[in-house]
């Protein structure tokens, strides 16, 4: 960064500022672009173990569509990611897919909180996949299959290290209920080559539980798949169904420090559904953990649809309701965490970009967040609406109906994220942004303190004030 510390426009603007320099103007705090998002980014883009990265939102980041921000994560974060899960909801066409194959009865995804077939509840935080077959598979009869997408991943940011060149830890993720066959066999394969196999039986009671059973893929050119084949085990005379229920499929790479990826988001879901027992319980969301591994990082992106409760508090100017839930949430997953004797994770909060509510509602959604950030040392804050341009942002551009972004949209937004996490603390004296202090950051600055524009609030304390201008001219001086 370029000091200025000798530029003549210093001089410039100081009469006419200091003649109202004493003058505070009563507006509402703006929060920062970003608060405390080294700490939160540092050990992600340059981690020296494995990191867990999970992101719970609603529908801008569930998985049930190919073209939410996963894709964005996945082509734009220049994160060396190792491991991704690959959920059963609707195939997953951004990474990969895992289906029923051999043509079951019955094959539905299913919410959490639905009822399956065999009548089980709030068993899962995920959106699960069911299968059923008419009757009892013969041995070698494919019943699931899980694959990456190999062309979906070339354009990740490091490169993709699921083709072949490292070996892979896979983990299908099935539940163990009275659907369920007694035995099956899960093999890796690479190009449908199959190089390993695992047997798994279990006559025991059905757990009702989320569990897992593991396979490895190795090193050799082509995408990597798993197979849930039918064998001897299966047709064992039990008092169950024909069937496997299954949440996806862990892919990972062990032989290089790196960043898993996975996702607990539903379309339409507000703070309340991830607070309710009734969506999924917390020994499910406990399960959940203890198969794909605690997380170590949380990327909390949930606001898009705002209770009652929530919205009326916004309209009277008051973001303690949203705040609280907000709290709640990361409250309920520390605890899952903390039961399965990990280290409670960090935590990103992410301010939505400008949809359909009003410019209050969305400054008093990020500014829940920074207070809770201000509270918590493990919490982090990235606003961004205020990084997509705030009121200005092209929705026509980058959504495809006024809230869910496009193609263009997830790149955009996500190219917007990695940027402010890769350089997580800007020079505050820099107010264009361009990489340099000189004259025109000072002339900007002045014109927005002399009219008491918020974003001349420089210590971020509510008030624009002269303390904000010596503030200022102290960073400026001094050049970052």
């Amino acid at each position: 960064m370029r000091s200025a510390s000798n530029y003549s426009v210093l001089l410039r603007p100081l009469a006419p500022i200091l003649t109202i320099s004493a003058l505070a103007f009563s507006v509402s705090a703006q929060p920062p672009s970003t608060f405390r998002l080294g700490d939160f980014a540092s050990d992600l883009y340059n981690p020296t173990q494995q990191r867990v990265l999970q992101v719970i939102g609603d529908s801008i980041n569930a998985t049930g569509t190919n073209d939410r921000m996963q894709a964005g994560y996945r082509d734009q974060f220049a994160m060396p990611f190792n491991g991704w899960v690959v959920h059963a909801d609707n195939g997953n066409s951004d990474i990969g897919y895992t289906n029923a194959q051999s043509a079951p009865a019955s094959n539905v995804v299913r919410d959490p909180h639905w009822y399956s077939y065999c009548g089980l509840t709030a068993f899962s935080p995920l959106r699960y996949r069911e299968a059923i077959w008419n009757s009892v598979a013969a041995p070698g009869t494919l019943l699931i299959e899980s694959a990456m997408n190999m062309s979906t991943l070339s354009n990740m940011k490091l490169g993709n290290p699921f083709a072949g060149a490292y070996p892979i830890s896979a983990r299908i993720l099935i539940f163990d209920n009275p659907c369920q066959y007694v035995g099956f066999t899960i093999q890796g394969l690479r190009n449908w080559t199959v190089n390993s196999s695992t047997d798994y039986v279990n006559t025991g009671d059905p757990t009702n539980a989320l569990g897992y059973v593991d396979c490895t893929i190795s090193a050799s050119p082509g995408f990597p798949a798993v197979h849930v084949v039918a064998n001897g085990d299966t047709s064992l005379s039990e008092n169950r169904q024909q069937g496997l229920i299954t949440s996806g499929t862990r892919y990972r790479v062990d032989s290089f420090p790196g960043v898993q990826m996975q996702f607990l988001a539903h379309s339409g879901w507000r703070t309340t559904d991830h607070l309710t027992p009734g969506r999924f319980t917390n020994e499910a969301l406990a399960r959940f953990y203890h198969a794909t591994d605690a997380p170590t990082h949380v990327m909390l992106w949930i606001g898009q649809n705002l209770t009652p409760a929530e919205s009326a508090a916004f309209s009277a100017g008051d973001s303690s309701v949203y705040r609280e839930n907000v709290r709640a949430i990361m409250n309920r997953h520390n605890s899952a965490i903390a039961s399965l004797g990990a280290p409670a994770p960090r935590w990103l909060l992410v301010a939505q970009y400008k949809t359909g509510y009003d410019e209050s509602f969305h400054v008093l959604m990020a500014q829940a967040q920074y207070d809770l950030a201000k509270a918590d040392a493990t919490v982090s804050t990235l606003n961004l609406y205020r990084l997509a341009g705030g009121e200005s942002f092209d929705k026509a551009a980058y959504l495809f109906d006024g809230v869910h972004p496009n193609a263009a949209g997830v790149q955009h937004l996500a190219k917007i994220m990695d940027a402010a996490m890769q350089h997580p603390d800007p020079c505050p004296a820099d107010i264009d942004g361009d990489g340099f202090v000189n004259g025109d950051d000072f002339d900007l600055f002045a014109a927005r303190f002399e009219v008491g524009d918020i974003q001349a609030d420089f210590d971020g304390d509510g008030f624009t004030t002269g303390d904000d201008f010596d503030q200022f001219v102290g960073a400026f001086v001094s050049g970052c």
